[in-house]
Order: structure tokens, then sequence, then C-alpha cells
């Protein structure tokens, strides 16, 4: 199999194949979100210096077995297509994961594993692989001392990871399993100069596809804040790194470049002179499930109560959805700017909404007399 199958499709236009979600949209209509993030627990094996999630609360940190499980069936039966497994620690730390997956699976579910990789050994990958649309690994680094320091654990961390990206790799090819493996990596002041090397290293191990941005460093990472790394490289130097790694892509591989991370043509600023009334409309498309059962409608309301739109552990995905709540919260953030300041807001300049709600901005403003000119 090739990077074209493994990724075929994954591009900035998959919104629109959501057709009867955006004609629900448009007039108004009840519709479920197209995909769910499940956070199975908020304890991570590591300690990275960048983490948004480190100190949000969870008061609980470890959804139940029966609950993680259910959530896998009842998402399907609310007519919800996707699920990201992600959310606020390492994913692989729950033990029901398997039978999780097992479950969405039978009931019809893409499903997508965002882990460090470190726990994903030949075991693990033996009973989860075949239920997953993708693994991506976040966030790596062809130097076991970078790593280290970035995700504050071992070296032994980074060589397990290695390991088991291998492992993945070659089971892929034996079971011809339709998955797709990728990766993020940071780029940063330390390793800017490494990153043609780094890509080429995990493309030669056989991934399909390598996001680069940069970390975004908040009050909540055990670093602190930071700067963006791309502060400190001339618009030349970005360029020619960008130039040379383009060059490594292929019909097997790619690498996607955001860096610096506002440097997307999909997402505008969010400033206070920008900023748009009842803009994030991506949060009627998604939904994130926290550790101890509370849905949110996106990361930055994750550990504040008051914006669950409710709680898994007393009502059904599908009833927390149609619920008052929910419509509450959402009259809070379309009449609400997030807080921050500069030309993104801290809290909202990384979401993949932001790009999302872009996205369905010009999908419902456009003005252009071409519209019905499909091929000219």
């Amino acid at each position: 199999m090739s990077y074209q199958i493994h990724m075929k499709g994954y591009d900035d236009l998959r919104t629109l194949y959501q057709t009867d979600s955006l004609y629900a949209w448009e007039r108004g209509l009840y519709f479920p979100p197209v995909i769910v993030e499940v956070s199975p627990t908020h304890k991570c094996n590591q300690l990275c210096r960048y983490c948004y999630a480190n100190k949000r609360i969870q008061h609980k940190d470890t959804l139940s077995d029966d609950i993680l499980v259910s959530i896998f069936s009842q998402l399907p039966n609310a007519g919800v297509q996707a699920v990201e497994i992600q959310g606020t620690g390492e994913p692989l730390m729950h033990k029901a994961l398997p039978s999780a997956l097992t479950a969405g699976s039978r009931h019809g579910l893409s499903i997508g594993l965002v882990t460090n990789g470190v726990l994903l050994n030949k075991a693990a990958q033996e009973t989860i692989l075949e239920h997953l649309l993708y693994v991506k690994f976040s966030v790596i680094e062809s130097d076991p001392g970078r790593y280290a320091y970035l995700h504050g654990c071992t070296e032994k961390q980074w060589e397990d990871l290695i390991q088991n990206i291998e492992n993945a790799v070659a089971l892929r090819r034996k079971k011809k399993l339709d998955l797709a493996l990728y990766a993020t990596v940071y780029l940063s002041t330390g390793n800017f100069s490494k990153a043609y090397n780094i890509v080429k290293f995990f493309k030669d191990m056989g991934l399909d596809y390598i996001v680069i941005q940069e970390a975004t460093y908040s009050d909540l990472s055990p670093a602190g804040k930071a700067d963006y790394a791309s502060n400190y490289f001339s618009d030349t130097e970005i360029r020619k790194m960008k130039k040379k790694l383009f060059s490594l892509n292929d019909a097997n591989f790619s690498v996607k470049i955001r860096f610096p991370l506002n440097d997307d043509k999909f997402i505008v600023g969010l400033d206070k002179e920008s900023w748009k009334k009842d803009y994030c409309q991506g949060i009627k498309f998604s939904a994130t499930i926290a550790s101890d059962g509370e849905v949110y409608p996106c990361w930055r309301m994750w550990g504040k109560r008051e914006y669950s739109y409710g709680n898994i552990y007393t009502k059904s995905f599908e009833q927390i959805w149609k619920g008052e709540k929910r419509k509450k919260v959402e009259k809070y953030i379309f009449n609400t700017p997030p807080k921050g300041s500069g030309s993104f807001y801290s809290e909202c300049n990384h979401c993949n909404i932001t790009k999302l709600n872009e996205i369905l901005y010009r999908y419902k403003n456009a003005k252009t007399r071409w519209k019905g000119f499909l091929l000219q």
C-alpha cells in the first residue's frame, strides 16, 4: 500500500464532504457532531514541556471501563461518524481501550488514535491496529536527548517509540492493513536546523505523513509561557527549510508545514478587531468527552464544568447533544470572545476548530458570481 491509499482525502476540504450536516447546519436543523474526541484518561507517562493539558482540572482522571466501552457504542447510534482518541492524557494507559475500539469498529465508527507511542508495543498493536483508520504519533524526534528533554522522560522511552513505529510499519505490511501512520514534529530553536534530517529519519522508517509545526506554550504548560520558535528565524530561513522538506514528498510520503503556526491560509486572526459574533460554528460539528465524563464543546472549556453540556455517566451522548444545556453553552461561546491578546488569542490559536470555522464561514458567505461554473 502507498501513501496515496493511506492518506487519500486527507485535505482541508473534508468539511465539504459532510453534505447532510452542512444542509442541516445552514437551515438550523438538528444534526449530530461529525467527530467526537474522547479522552480515556488524564494520566500520562510523560510530562511534555509544552503540554496544554498539564494543569487542567479533571474531577475524575479516568473513565470507568464500562463507560468507555459504552461511549463507543453510543456515538454511532447517535449518528457520529468518527472518533479521535486523544484528550488530556496518554490513551493507551487505559486498559479497556482495546475493548472500546472493538465495540466502535463493530458499530462502524472510523477511529483514529493520537498517542506518544511509547506504550504501543507489539502486543497492543496486534490487538488494536486492525480497528483503526490511523495512528498519529505525537510528538516525535530523531534525537533521544532532545526527545527526553521535550517530553520530560528518559531516553529509554524514545527507544521504545522507535521500536514501536518499526513494528507498526511491519505489522501493517504483514496484515495488509489499510492504516495510516503519521506524526507531528515540533520545530524549536534547538532543532530547526535539523528539520530535514528528522523528517527523513521517519520517512525512511515508513511513516506516510508528517506535520511540521511549532509548540504553543501557555500558563498551563510545565515550561510556562514561551515565544513561538518562528520568531527567532527570518522569512528567508523558513522558506529554505520548507523548500528542503518539500523535496522529500513523493507518491508514498508527504509533509505538511505549519511553521509559523499562524501561517495557514484558512485561519484568520482572532484579535479584538476581527472577532465575529456567532463565528465559532465548528463546535456544532465536533465535541469532546473528558476523562471525567463531561462533554465539552472544545479544549478551551476542558475542566470548566460550567461549560459542560452534560455528563456521560448520567445521560446518553444523544440526550446530552439534544439537551438545553448545550444550547446555553453555545450561546455563550457565540457571544463571548476568547481571552488573551495579540493577533491570535492564546486559548484558540492552535485549535483545529479555528480552521473549521473559517472554512464554514467562507462556505456560507461566498459572494462569488462563479459558484455555478464548476469546471470553468
